[in-house]
C-alpha cells in the first residue's frame, strides 16, 4: 500500500476530516512570529491513541508543517534526513513530536514570507504493524507573520 501523499506547493489545503481512525494529532505553534528575529516555526504536535486497542508502528522522527495563506501552501516542510520513531501507544496513550517549518516562499528562491495572517496544517506520517500507512493531521492553526 501506497504512503499518502504530501502536499505540494500550491496545492489547496482543507480541514482535515475525522476518518474515524485509531489516531488523532493536535498541534502546538505560537499564535505570533516575528520575521526579523526568526525564519522558523518551532512547536510540537501530539499523536494520541483514541482507539480501544493498542496502538504499534513507526512514526516520523518530526511532523510535516506547512503555511497556507487563504488555504493556498506557501511554505513546504523543512527537508530531513530522517529515521523511524518506534510508537506504542496503549488506549488513550499519547507521543509527542517535534514540528517546524521554514517561513520561506516555496514558489520563489527562499524568499521570506510577508507578514499577514497564514495557516499552519501539520502532518505526521505513520506505519502501524502491519506495514500500513497512515497520514494523521491536526487542525489548522492560524498565526499571525510580524516583523
Amino acid at each position: 500500500m501506497d504512503a499518502p501523499a504530501l502536499p505540494r506547493c500550491g496545492d489547496r489545503l482543507h480541514p482535515p476530516a475525522d476518518d474515524g481512525g485509531p489516531l488523532v494529532l493536535s498541534a502546538d505553534f505560537p499564535a505570533t512570529v516575528r520575521l526579523a528575529q526568526r525564519d522558523v516555526v518551532v512547536g510540537s504536535v501530539t499523536v494520541t491513541n483514541r482507539d480501544g486497542d493498542r496502538f504499534s508502528g513507526v512514526a516520523a522522527s518530526a511532523a510535516d508543517v506547512f503555511v497556507a495563506r487563504a488555504g493556498e501552501v506557501v511554505a513546504t516542510p523543512m527537508d530531513r534526513d530522517d529515521s523511524g520513531v518506534a510508537v506504542d501507544l496503549r488506549p488513550g496513550g499519547t507521543q509527542p513530536f517535534p514540528a517546524m517549518v521554514r517561513l520561506t516562499e516555496c514558489a520563489s528562491t527562499g524568499r521570506l514570507l510577508q507578514p499577514g495572517t497564514y495557516e499552519l496544517h501539520a502532518m505526521l506520517s505513520l506505519t502501524d504493524e502491519f506495514d500500513r500507512p497512515l497520514l494523521v493531521r491536526a487542525a489548522p492553526h492560524a498565526f499571525e507573520a510580524i516583523w
